[in-house]
């Protein structure tokens, strides 16, 4: 029995050059690339998947993406990607956090969840549209507050 992988290369091409009419240096840019990124958008988000769902660290995180994609790169320049794809996605962070704050009702819970062996929450706040999670070092009712900045009477 073979196993074979199959590899595809995705190449985005980002073109450069000066602008006549307004005098400087330009560059193109496509609506769906996470800017500032050193790896394709398919390797970064498993990355975050494995990272942030699945709580791998980013050393361990480095190490799968070269054994089974063949790609070469630092935690630390990982972690700037990662900072740059949450700048990617503020706006639909902000239109589901409006989203929870404008329901009839939120259902809220929390669990507990270490984070560099440090107990902290994992908050999970939902509607029937919406779900958002945070990771919170913070059991109280201040985080509850923070994030539904609103009438708060029909939580459950």
């Amino acid at each position: 029995m073979t196993n074979t992988r199959e590899q595809q290369l995705i190449a985005e091409l980002e073109q450069r050059g000066y602008c006549q009419n307004c005098q400087r240096r330009v560059k193109s840019h496509h609506p769906q690339r996470v800017p500032h990124r050193l790896i394709g958008s398919r390797a970064l988000l498993i990355a975050a998947e494995l990272k942030h769902a699945m709580g791998v660290p980013y050393r361990k995180v480095v190490t799968v993406l070269k054994r089974l994609c063949g790609l070469s790169i630092t935690a630390g320049a990982l972690a700037q990607s990662m900072q740059s794809l949450a700048k990617w996605f503020t706006p639909e962070y902000q239109a589901i956090q409006t989203g929870l704050r404008q329901s009839l009702c939120t259902y809220v819970d929390e669990t507990g969840w270490r984070l560099n062996g440090q107990l902290c929450w994992l908050w999970a706040f939902t509607t029937d549209s919406y779900t958002l999670y945070e990771v919170n070092a913070s059991r109280g009712h201040q985080v509850v507050l923070e994030h539904l900045k609103g009438d708060i009477s029909c939580l459950s």
